[in-house]
This record gives C-alpha cells, structure tokens and sequence, in this order.
C-alpha cells in the first residue's frame, strides 16, 4: 500500500460519511431492532475497524460492499456481535436473586405443598457467556426443597453465537467466581485458573439464538419468570413496545418480569404491574362473571 492510500485511508476511517452511516444504522436497526443513535457515528466507526483491520478492508465503503455480497449474512452477525455490549457477572443486580430466593421461590413452594405441580420455567433472554442463567440456576437449586424433585428449564437465549457457544462451554476463570460466597462456589469445579459449572446446574439450562427483535418469537413455553435485563436500552420505542408484548404473552400469569436498573415499564402499566424498582409482574386475566 503506498503512501498516499495510508494516509486517505487513516483520513476515510476518522468517521463513517454521513450517507453510509445512515445505511449501516438502518440495516442493524432492521435486522436486530438495535437503535444506534445519531450521534454514534464515532462509536461505530470503531467497532466497526476492529473487523475491517482483521478482514484487511481500509475504507467503510469497501465494508459496506463486503457485508451486501455473497457471504454477507455471516458477516451480518459479525457486525451485530460488534455493536452490542456483552458486561455480565455471576449474580449481577443481586437484590434480584435475593428477591427470587426470598419471595417467589416460597410461592413456588407453598403452591407445591398446597398440591400444585413441582415445576418453573425461566427464560433468560439475553444471557450472554451465561453467567446470568447459571446465577438463576444456582439461586434455584440453593432455595428449593429436595431441588432434584423439580422439574427446572432455563431457556437461556442471545442473539449472539459466540457468547451461546461460552455459555454452553461452561468455563469461567478463578477471578470471576472467587467473589461469590462458598455455598455457591460449591457449584464449580476448578481446574487450574479456570471454573467450570457443575452438571447438575448446566442440565437446568437450554441455550437457543435469540433475536428477540425479529418479530414472531420462535418460543412455545409459558415462563413463570423472565429476564430481560439491559436489552431495551438498545431499542426504539416502537421496538420495546412490541418486544415487551411479546414477553408478556410468554408470561403465565401473575408471572414475573426483570429489567435492568437502566430501565422501565411505567409506559406499559396495561401489561404489567410495578413490584418493586426493576420487577414487575404480569397483571392477572379479569375472570367475567357471567351473573353480573
């Protein structure tokens, strides 16, 4: 490369040109419901040079052109992975797993004793390298009773396949679990630098790819609990009504929704109701009285 096309493509690479940054904000928009804001163009642009340096690709337009072409679809995922945050941890906002251990967890259990069926279904929409489910799971087996007498499912879900595959792997370094108290260490085998989850936490947990802005969900089941924390913050306003709804229609009810601190649902009191700052539930189906 000569002198002079370094320098152009150091000066091309600074932004993405207003016209292109357009298309490229529309196509993750259409594809993942992810909003990037006007003002992002810079934050783009950098993401998107960590992929172009390793492709050998110097100037937006030429990314733009590669990820249209033949083979772009695989591309396409590439670049949605790039522009999303994946920041998890093991028991991550934990007045959650508090509220899940002290307050549901004995409605499950009393509804059980009362003759009610032995079973929870959690979904975990956005799971990340799983520390999210796994922190379900393990909340889970410390708060039943005999807990290898439920049947427990944890659908953990992400729209990324590289965060799917270290979610399904298991394995996690000395580091990230030494924090957590020793009962829930107990929930790891160590093997050097490195923790893996136990089998009988990791056979709770169901890993699927998930967009969960790609309209119809491709779900069956009717979850007792769901958490979809930190993902709305990357959608429009038309995007999170429709994904709400869509969560909401998975949720038995009297069902439970977790959010993110960074978010809210006053505007959607229709479908659900406040618990407490970040859990809501879903608002129970009016039975008519057909003698009134």
């Amino acid at each position: 490369m000569n002198s002079e096309r370094v320098a152009a493509s150091v000066s091309a690479r600074e932004i993405i040109q207003p016209v292109l940054f357009e298309r490229f904000r529309e196509l993750i928009r259409r594809t993942a419901g992810i909003h990037i804001a006007s003002y992002k163009n810079s934050f783009l642009a950098n993401r998107l040079r960590q992929r172009m340096s390793f492709l050998e690709i110097d100037f937006f337009e030429e990314y733009w052109n590669y990820i249209s072409g033949e083979g772009g679809k695989e591309e396409l995922q590439i670049l949605l992975e790039l522009v999303t945050t994946n920041v998890t941890s093991f028991f991550r906002e934990n007045n959650q797993f508090e509220f899940l251990l002290t307050t549901v967890l004995p409605e499950f259990v009393n509804r059980a004793e009362a003759g009610g069926q032995r079973r929870i279904r959690v979904w975990s929409t956005a799971c990340a390298s799983g520390e999210e489910p796994y922190s379900i799971a393990m909340t889970l087996m410390e708060g039943l009773p005999s807990p290898q007498r439920w049947d427990v499912k944890i659908l953990a879900s992400d729209i990324s396949l590289k965060m799917l595959e270290r979610a399904a792997e298991g394995l996690y370094t000395v580091e990230s679990v030494s924090e957590l108290s020793s009962r829930r260490r107990r929930f790891f085998e160590e093997s050097g630098r490195m923790c893996r989850i136990t089998p009988d936490i990791a056979d709770w947990v169901v890993l699927k790819r998930i967009n969960l802005a790609g309209g119809k969900l491709p779900v069956k089941a009717q979850f007792d609990m769901i958490f979809c924390r930190n993902v709305m913050i990357y959608f429009d306003r038309t995007t999170q009504r429709r994904v709400v709804e869509e969560l909401v229609s998975h949720l038995k009810d009297g069902g439970y929704l977790f959010m993110g601190h960074a978010e809210s649902l006053r505007q959607h009191t229709d479908l659900v109701e406040f618990v407490e700052p970040t859990i809501y539930r879903k608002r129970r189906v009016r039975q008519v009285n057909d003698a009134a």
